[in-house]
């Protein structure tokens, strides 16, 4: 299994190619994957590749995985390109949370996966890079509500990221191409209201003018493409916060500063979360809500289909790597960066989620999403839970 997932990462995440220079950092649990990763990549980029380990954000080790080319024969180097392994036992599951630290310091916000995009406008990660999850115990047991061994762990693993396919960086690329195909369609709409119903849900919402619908593939101005997350099924886009109205009632329950919430429900004017209740969770609602006044915010939403092998495995809304893309999320706090366009004035910036904090609301299955347009014509973009492009 590690042999296929190492190749969709080369091959479809990173797409590297000769002359790339990557970097993988790692911790101590995934060097053995980050390793055998590197000495893969080198038979690709024949240049060396460089683990960077690291404990608690600091540096403790540095070293080459070099390729058999010598050095007059290597390349020379086009582009960096950034790996990081991201070790799914390293969060905090079931943590007994007893509030010893504030909730908006940035190092609790990040250790629960609740802290926001960093709200900078006028640059971005100017070269290829991916977040490649690597499963433990700890996340599937996680999701599975009991304890497994390393067998089921990988099945669980394998299922997810395809790797028990027969060809996973075939259906990886396949997928790339239905979300561009996607994306480019509803881009190409006339933009109008958007309203999202489903069991518990009804909410009407404006995209943001400088907002457009992403997701999938992300390419450089340099016109080298890559993908940043696996897996991938949503499209994403930030609201004009100030026009969402509704009420959502979410079905699933999420975890928020370690606890559960259940049965949640949530009161939105004006783009602001005005009312909420839970039955179980509520005293994390009130810190996340808490944090500042950005944090009431529904800033964004991405939209997926929900019958997916995600949906079916992943029906816990816990590790952050997962959360954007196993099933269709209404976003609180701070706004999905990527969505907005580089070099955005101040005066743009008018009516976006601005926050240090995040939250993903999970949507209900059988959600509708259509456009209603100012001629009074609409497009249906996803029906009872599938999208209809």
């Amino acid at each position: 299994m590690h042999e296929r997932y190492a190749e969709v990462i080369i091959s479809i995440q990173l797409r590297l190619q000769e002359g790339d220079s990557l970097t993988i950092n790692t911790n101590a649990r995934t060097m053995n994957f980050a390793r055998f990763l590197a000495k893969k990549a080198v038979k690709v980029t024949l240049l060396p590749v460089t683990i960077v380990e690291t404990s608690l954000g600091k540096v403790l080790q540095t070293y080459p995985i070099d390729p058999e080319e010598k050095n007059l024969m290597r390349p020379e180097i086009t582009t960096a390109v950034l790996a990081h392994i991201v070790d799914l036992d390293e969060f905090p599951y079931g943590e007994d949370e007893e509030w010893n630290e504030p909730t908006f310091e940035v190092r609790t916000l990040a250790h629960y996966g609740h802290l926001a995009d960093p709200f900078f406008l006028d640059r971005r990660i100017s070269i290829p890079w991916a977040n490649i999850p690597y499963p433990g115990t700890a996340w599937a047991a996680d999701l599975l509500g009991h304890l497994v061994t390393q067998e089921e762990m990988w099945n669980l693993f394998g299922t997810i990221m395809r790797l028990s396919d027969d060809w996973p960086a075939t259906y990886w690329a396949e997928q790339a191409n239905v979300i561009t195909y996607r994306q480019k369609t509803i881009n190409a709409l006339k933009r109008g209201e958007i309203t999202i119903v489903g069991e518990g849900v009804s909410i009407v919402a404006h995209q943001h003018e400088h907002s457009s619908w992403i997701g999938g593939v992300f390419t450089l101005p340099s016109a080298r493409q890559y993908i940043p997350l696996l897996p991938i099924q949503a499209l994403h886009t930030a609201f004009d916060a100030t026009s969402v109205q509704g009420v959502i009632e979410v079905e699933i329950p999420f975890t928020l500063f370690g606890q559960e919430v259940t049965e949640a429900t949530f009161t939105i004017e004006e783009g602001v979360v005005i009312d909420y209740s839970a039955s179980g969770g509520k005293a994390a609602l009130d810190h996340y809500f808490g944090v500042d006044e950005g944090s009431k915010r529904v800033s964004a939403i991405s939209i997926a289909d929900s019958n997916t092998i995600e949906c079916r495995y992943l029906t816990k809304l816990s590790h952050p790597h997962y959360k954007k893309e196993c099933r269709s999320i209404l976003h609180l706090g701070g706004v999905l960066v990527d969505t907005l366009p580089l070099g955005m004035d101040d005066e743009a910036l008018q009516g976006l989620g601005q926050s240090i904090a995040h939250l993903d609301l999970p949507l209900p299955s059988d959600l509708t999403l259509c456009l209603r347009h100012e001629d009074g014509s609409e497009s249906l973009i996803i029906e009872n839970g599938s999208f209809t492009l």
